[in-house]
Protein backbone atom coordinates (compact mmCIF):
# COMPACT_ATOMS: atom_id res chain seq x y z
CA UNK A 1 0.00 0.00 0.00
CA UNK A 2 1.13 3.54 -0.71
CA UNK A 3 -0.03 7.11 -0.42
CA UNK A 4 0.19 9.64 -3.22
CA UNK A 5 -0.75 13.29 -3.47
CA UNK A 6 -2.65 14.06 -6.67
CA UNK A 7 -2.77 17.62 -7.95
CA UNK A 8 -4.18 19.14 -11.11
CA UNK A 9 -1.64 20.11 -13.76
CA UNK A 10 -1.93 23.84 -14.33
CA UNK A 11 -0.76 24.99 -17.77
CA UNK A 12 1.14 28.14 -16.99
CA UNK A 13 4.65 29.50 -16.80
CA UNK A 14 7.04 27.78 -14.40
CA UNK A 15 8.43 30.31 -11.91
CA UNK A 16 10.80 30.05 -8.97
CA UNK A 17 10.18 32.44 -6.10
CA UNK A 18 13.30 33.17 -4.05
CA UNK A 19 12.87 34.10 -0.40
CA UNK A 20 15.79 35.14 1.84
CA UNK A 21 15.98 34.37 5.55
CA UNK A 22 15.46 37.40 7.76
CA UNK A 23 17.26 36.43 10.97
CA UNK A 24 16.38 39.72 12.69
CA UNK A 25 12.66 38.97 12.66
CA UNK A 26 12.90 35.20 13.29
CA UNK A 27 12.50 33.22 16.50
CA UNK A 28 13.51 29.63 17.33
CA UNK A 29 10.01 28.40 16.41
CA UNK A 30 9.27 30.72 13.46
CA UNK A 31 11.63 31.58 10.62
CA UNK A 32 10.82 34.67 8.60
CA UNK A 33 11.72 35.10 4.94
CA UNK A 34 11.35 38.00 2.52
CA UNK A 35 10.67 37.81 -1.22
CA UNK A 36 13.71 38.90 -3.20
CA UNK A 37 13.38 37.47 -6.71
CA UNK A 38 11.30 35.57 -9.24
CA UNK A 39 12.91 33.70 -12.12
CA UNK A 40 11.53 31.79 -15.11
CA UNK A 41 12.85 28.36 -16.04
CA UNK A 42 14.37 29.93 -19.14
CA UNK A 43 16.45 27.51 -21.17
CA UNK A 44 16.79 25.09 -18.27
CA UNK A 45 20.13 26.52 -17.21
CA UNK A 46 19.53 30.24 -17.01
CA UNK A 47 16.19 31.87 -16.33
CA UNK A 48 14.82 35.34 -16.86
CA UNK A 49 14.45 37.69 -13.87
CA UNK A 50 10.75 38.60 -13.65
CA UNK A 51 10.74 39.88 -10.06
CA UNK A 52 9.09 43.18 -11.01
CA UNK A 53 5.99 41.57 -12.58
CA UNK A 54 5.55 38.50 -10.37
CA UNK A 55 5.59 40.79 -7.34
CA UNK A 56 2.30 42.28 -8.61
CA UNK A 57 0.44 38.95 -8.24
CA UNK A 58 -1.81 39.52 -5.24
CA UNK A 59 -1.48 35.92 -4.00
CA UNK A 60 2.30 36.12 -3.68
CA UNK A 61 3.30 37.26 -0.20
CA UNK A 62 6.31 39.56 0.09
CA UNK A 63 7.22 37.85 3.34
CA UNK A 64 6.48 34.43 4.76
CA UNK A 65 6.92 32.69 8.09
CA UNK A 66 7.82 29.02 8.40
CA UNK A 67 6.59 27.82 11.80
CA UNK A 68 7.79 24.99 14.02
CA UNK A 69 10.86 24.16 11.97
CA UNK A 70 12.73 21.07 13.16
CA UNK A 71 15.97 21.85 11.38
CA UNK A 72 18.22 24.77 10.61
CA UNK A 73 16.77 27.72 8.76
CA UNK A 74 18.26 27.78 5.27
CA UNK A 75 19.49 31.16 4.00
CA UNK A 76 17.26 30.92 0.90
CA UNK A 77 14.04 29.15 -0.07
CA UNK A 78 13.39 28.49 -3.75
CA UNK A 79 9.67 27.86 -4.11
CA UNK A 80 8.52 26.52 -7.49
CA UNK A 81 5.13 26.88 -9.06
CA UNK A 82 3.06 27.88 -12.07
CA UNK A 83 1.91 31.38 -12.91
CA UNK A 84 -1.29 31.17 -14.92
CA UNK A 85 -4.25 33.12 -16.20
CA UNK A 86 -7.87 31.96 -16.16
CA UNK A 87 -9.92 31.77 -19.36
CA UNK A 88 -12.02 34.69 -18.09
CA UNK A 89 -8.82 36.68 -17.53
CA UNK A 90 -7.75 35.93 -21.10
CA UNK A 91 -11.09 37.13 -22.47
CA UNK A 92 -10.75 40.38 -20.52
CA UNK A 93 -7.23 41.03 -21.82
CA UNK A 94 -8.17 40.22 -25.40
CA UNK A 95 -11.24 42.54 -25.30
CA UNK A 96 -8.94 45.56 -25.31
CA UNK A 97 -6.60 44.32 -28.05
CA UNK A 98 -6.90 44.35 -31.84
CA UNK A 99 -7.61 40.84 -33.19
CA UNK A 100 -4.14 40.44 -34.70
CA UNK A 101 -2.49 41.12 -31.30
CA UNK A 102 -4.76 38.94 -29.14
CA UNK A 103 -3.31 36.04 -27.19
CA UNK A 104 -4.15 32.56 -28.48
CA UNK A 105 -4.48 30.94 -25.05
CA UNK A 106 -4.15 31.65 -21.31
CA UNK A 107 -0.63 30.18 -21.09
CA UNK A 108 0.72 32.51 -23.79
CA UNK A 109 -1.00 35.46 -22.13
CA UNK A 110 0.50 34.58 -18.72
CA UNK A 111 3.98 34.16 -20.22
CA UNK A 112 3.71 37.44 -22.13
CA UNK A 113 2.41 39.27 -19.09
CA UNK A 114 5.15 38.00 -16.78
CA UNK A 115 7.76 39.16 -19.30
CA UNK A 116 6.29 42.68 -19.52
CA UNK A 117 8.77 45.44 -18.77
CA UNK A 118 6.00 47.53 -17.22
CA UNK A 119 4.79 45.98 -13.95
CA UNK A 120 1.66 48.19 -14.09
CA UNK A 121 0.43 46.21 -17.10
CA UNK A 122 1.03 42.95 -15.23
CA UNK A 123 -0.75 44.31 -12.16
CA UNK A 124 -3.93 44.94 -14.18
CA UNK A 125 -4.03 41.41 -15.58
CA UNK A 126 -5.43 38.76 -13.29
CA UNK A 127 -2.32 36.58 -12.96
CA UNK A 128 -2.45 33.81 -10.38
CA UNK A 129 -0.03 31.23 -9.06
CA UNK A 130 -0.01 27.80 -7.46
CA UNK A 131 3.12 26.72 -5.60
CA UNK A 132 4.12 23.05 -5.38
CA UNK A 133 7.85 22.62 -4.83
CA UNK A 134 10.82 23.64 -2.71
CA UNK A 135 14.50 23.21 -3.44
CA UNK A 136 15.78 19.94 -1.94
CA UNK A 137 18.41 21.58 0.29
CA UNK A 138 15.81 23.77 1.98
CA UNK A 139 13.35 20.87 2.27
CA UNK A 140 16.02 18.76 3.94
CA UNK A 141 16.99 21.60 6.29
CA UNK A 142 13.36 22.12 7.29
CA UNK A 143 12.74 18.40 7.82
CA UNK A 144 10.15 18.12 5.01
CA UNK A 145 10.00 14.54 3.75
CA UNK A 146 6.73 14.26 1.80
CA UNK A 147 4.90 16.22 -0.89
CA UNK A 148 1.88 16.36 1.38
CA UNK A 149 4.00 17.89 4.16
CA UNK A 150 5.54 20.35 1.72
CA UNK A 151 2.16 21.53 0.40
CA UNK A 152 0.89 21.98 3.94
CA UNK A 153 3.99 23.99 4.90
CA UNK A 154 3.61 26.22 1.81
CA UNK A 155 -0.08 26.77 2.58
CA UNK A 156 0.63 27.50 6.26
CA UNK A 157 3.27 30.05 5.16
CA UNK A 158 0.61 31.86 3.11
CA UNK A 159 1.74 30.72 -0.32
CA UNK A 160 -1.00 29.70 -2.78
CA UNK A 161 -1.36 25.95 -3.31
CA UNK A 162 -4.03 24.18 -5.32
CA UNK A 163 -7.03 23.59 -3.02
CA UNK A 164 -8.17 20.50 -4.94
CA UNK A 165 -5.24 18.26 -4.06
CA UNK A 166 -6.14 14.80 -2.79
CA UNK A 167 -4.29 12.07 -0.93
CA UNK A 168 -5.02 8.67 -2.42
CA UNK A 169 -4.05 5.20 -1.22
CA UNK A 170 -4.46 3.09 -4.36
CA UNK A 171 -4.52 3.06 -8.15
CA UNK A 172 -8.31 3.29 -8.21
CA UNK A 173 -8.11 6.59 -6.35
CA UNK A 174 -5.63 7.94 -8.90
CA UNK A 175 -7.84 6.78 -11.79
CA UNK A 176 -10.89 8.44 -10.22
CA UNK A 177 -9.10 11.77 -9.96
CA UNK A 178 -7.73 11.42 -13.48
CA UNK A 179 -11.22 10.74 -14.87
Amino acid sequence: MFEMVCELKIDGLNISLIYEHNAQSSTPKAQNYRYIRAITRGNGIEGEDVTHTVKTIEEIPLSITIKNTDGDAPQFLEVGGEVYLTKAGLRKINEDMPPEEQFANPRNAAAGTVRQLDPQIAAHRDLRMFCYSLDSGAADSLGITTQSGLLQMLQDAGLPVHPGRKMVKNIEGIEKIYA
